[in-house]
Formats: structure tokens, C-alpha cells, sequence
């Protein structure tokens, strides 16, 4: 594919699948986006890898509205 094609087809995916990825692609995935251009060169990448539990427990912490907002949360 060409850069113009790429750029010009190149859409934004918000619905994912339940299954969870392997540790082994999420961390392949980290590094590749550790790659992308950033301002200035500043480098603003933060990544955490919330696990099930972790995220079960940030829901009951954050009450009603805050876990429907983690449950629209892609990244997550």
C-alpha cells in the first residue's frame, strides 16, 4: 500500500472483540506505538495494561457513571 492510499483510507475502529489479546501481541503492540511521531520530539506515550481484576475493581471505585465511561473505554 501506498502512503497516499494509507493515509486516505486509514479509519478510526471502536468496536472490539470480548477476547482478550495475548500478553505477546499487547506488548508487540506497545513497542510498534512507542514508534508513533510525536511533537518536538517530547516522546508523551504513557501506557498501563489493566488486567480484569484491576479494571472490576477501578469500576467499583469509580460508582455507576465512571464505569460506564471505563466500559466505552477502548484502550482498556
Amino acid at each position: 500500500m501506498d502512503v497516499e492510499t494509507a493515509i486516505r483510507t486509514r479509519r478510526t475502529h471502536k468496536a472490539f472483540g470480548p477476547e482478550p489479546l495475548p500478553r505477546e501481541e499487547i506488548e508487540e503492540l506497545l513497542e510498534l506505538a512507542s514508534w508513533a511521531p510525536n511533537h518536538n520530539l517530547t516522546v508523551p506515550w504513557r501506557f498501563r495494561v489493566v488486567g480484569p481484576e484491576a479494571l472490576r475493581r477501578l469500576k467499583e471505585v469509580a460508582g455507576p457513571e465512571g464505569a460506564a465511561k471505563l466500559d466505552r473505554a477502548p484502550t482498556l
